[in-house]
């Protein structure tokens, strides 16, 4: 951890923005360029370590290969007394949880189309993000939309959970095939374009859960409510886009995030008809790659206690249960 005022190669340290598993990020100056950036440094404990040298690499990479002004972008990279960092454009502002209770209906659909626009720029790149968040937006004191860490992001062929069992990313945005552990694709970010949209508009998330293995069955299995039904100022047209972002099976989503944006421009407009939305028939059996343990366990989702913290196997016939008859 570096102090206020610390050197670090070019850059003099400011203040701690925020810290992750991998390292920590900083408000800096480089004093070359005279240019205020967020410098993300990782730990120490990585440095000897090929696998997360080749991640955090890999982090600057897929970042530097999207054209975006919603996305953040990255101004180099390097490595400096065994320290591997990543420069990066610092966006003054808070985060979209941060923003939600001070943006008004047509600020939070002007968010919607920037952020989406971000995912299309990297999109085009072959570039998944994988962990698309709230924190993970930031809003500038323009008002405008950013897309910040692209950490997790790989290539569509990539696997989503990891030789360890490990599912990347924030469990109550995570796609029901990143759960199941198929494959990747840009749908994942898709579905959780809809978990924040939900979010954004409603002030609650679609699926919940007091522990872990709950919130999983719930994106599993339970149909969401409707927005409108939250929030009855909603209109359907926005019911339709959100629900139609949040279903099980990727090939019932959008087929691009570039989609999404034309039917908002065009509801916007008055000029499009969303078609009728059929919702996928829920799966009657469960079955999840233990998050982090290695042996397994078999029960009802509602019923299970909790195994050290962590979330369960799922692995059986349960009834379904959905919050809509």
């Amino acid at each position: 951890m570096f102090e206020s005022g610390s050197i670090f190669g070019k850059y003099r340290i400011d203040e701690l923005l925020g810290s992750g598993s991998m390292g920590d990020v900083y408000k800096a100056l480089d004093t070359v360029n005279n240019r205020v950036v967020a410098l993300k440094l990782m730990n120490e404990e990585y440095a000897e370590s090929r696998e997360y040298q080749e991640r955090f690499n890999h982090e600057a990479r897929a970042a530097a290969m999207i054209d975006s002004p919603h996305v953040v972008r990255v101004l180099e990279n390097g490595r400096h007394e065994k320290i591997q960092y990543i420069a990066m454009e610092y966006v003054s502002g808070e985060d979209l949880r941060s923003s939600f209770e001070s943006l008004d209906y047509d600020s939070k659909l002007k968010i919607s189309l920037q952020v989406g626009r971000g995912l299309a720029a990297a999109h085009e790149k072959g570039l998944v993000h994988q962990d698309l968040k709230p924190e993970n937006i930031k809003i500038s004191d323009k008002g405008n939309a950013k897309i910040l860490d692209f950490g997790l992001a790989k290539e569509i062929k990539a696997d989503t959970v990891d030789q360890y069992g490990d599912v990347e990313g924030t469990l109550y945005y995570i796609s029901p095939e990143q759960l199941s552990a198929e494959t990747i694709t840009q749908s994942a970010d898709l579905f959780s374009f809809g978990v924040i949209l939900f979010e954004l508009f409603t002030g609650r998330r679609p699926f919940e859960g007091h522990y872990s293995a709950a919130v999983v069955y719930s994106i599993l299995h339970e149909d969401p409510e409707l927005p409108s039904d939250v929030n009855s100022e909603l209109p359907a047209w926005l019911d339709d886009i959100i629900i139609k972002l949040l279903s099980k099976r990727p090939e019932n989503r959008f087929a691009s995030i570039q989609k999404v944006i034309d039917q908002i421009e065009k509801y916007m407009s008055g000029e499009a008809q969303l078609d009728l939305i059929r919702k996928p028939k829920l799966r009657q059996t469960v079955t999840i790659i233990d998050l982090k343990n290695s042996h397994k366990q078999s029960f009802c989702a509602g019923t299970a206690p909790a195994h050290n913290g962590r979330s369960p196997v799922l692995n059986g016939s349960c009834p379904a249960r959905s919050r809509r008859k």
